[in-house]
């Protein structure tokens, strides 16, 4: 039996994906997070875009307080939008878009310090246009994460999907990924810039089940953030990296 650290997000939408009035499409992406024994942050990345023919503003709310309700000294919770944050105390925040205008820059981010253990953390939120209050989109993010169990079966092997850290991260010119599989079946394994654009494919085939190592060289690639991608059987992975040259 191996113990990780692993986190795993599921994002439900209860209504449309964009908007009656054909305003905003609101796209949540993937969770990105930092972790250790002392505390955690995470980011669930997310895109929305003004699809109208004008310049429009919305507003992003958490509904309520996470679940289970955290001690405020030690929890925080956030939106960002277009670079700005504003943090715990904070209820909603609002921000301007631009005729055709996408902002791949908004997120919620939350942390907090403590040791972590296993737990499962419920944000309820909604985005609306202030010009249509009553055309809004609920979504509800749940996070899974702690130091989870991956068991093995008789034969040795792993009976869960997971992807580890990639080691280093920052990185220079190259870094590590592993992940395992149950079964075996097609994988997919992608980088993708801070625009969404896919930049690179590092696996999309049949794999065997056990356990996988990839080799990220980024020689070609520049300085910046990049988001790593996985996709096996009808499992999601994403991870944030840092390519410092």
């Amino acid at each position: 039996m191996i113990r990780v650290l692993a986190c795993f997000v599921l994002f439900t939408l209860f209504a449309a994906p964009v908007f009656a009035q054909d305003t905003f499409s609101w796209e949540p992406l993937q969770l990105l997070v930092a972790a250790d024994n002392d505390d955690l942050e995470s980011i669930f990345e997310i895109l929305i875009t003004n699809t109208s023919d004008q310049d429009r503003t919305y507003t992003l709310a958490f509904l309520d307080l996470p679940q289970p309700d955290w001690d405020p000294d030690h929890y925080t919770r956030g939106w960002c939008t277009h670079g700005t944050c504003a943090y715990y105390g904070i209820a909603s925040v609002t921000d301007s878009l631009a005729a055709g205008e996408t902002d791949s820059d908004c997120h919620i981010a939350m942390g907090w310090d403590g040791e972590i253990s296993d737990t499962v953390i419920v944000v309820n939120t909604r985005v609306f246009d202030q010009e249509f209050p009553d055309d809004y989109i609920d979504t509800t993010f749940i996070l899974v994460i702690g130091t989870t169990d991956v068991d093995e079966n008789q034969s040795g092997q792993p009976m869960t999907y997971s992807l580890a850290p990639v080691y280093p991260n920052p990185f220079n010119a190259q870094t590590t990924i592993n992940f395992t599989l149950p079964t075996p079946g097609n994988t997919v394994v992608a980088l993708f810039d801070v625009n969404g654009r896919q930049i690179a494919t590092l696996a999309d085939g049949f794999f065997q089940s056990g356990n996988h190592q990839l080799t990220l060289s980024a020689d070609d690639f520049a300085s910046g953030t990049y988001f790593l991608r996985m996709l096996a059987g009808e499992q999601q992975f994403s991870q944030r990296m840092t390519l410092v040259k």
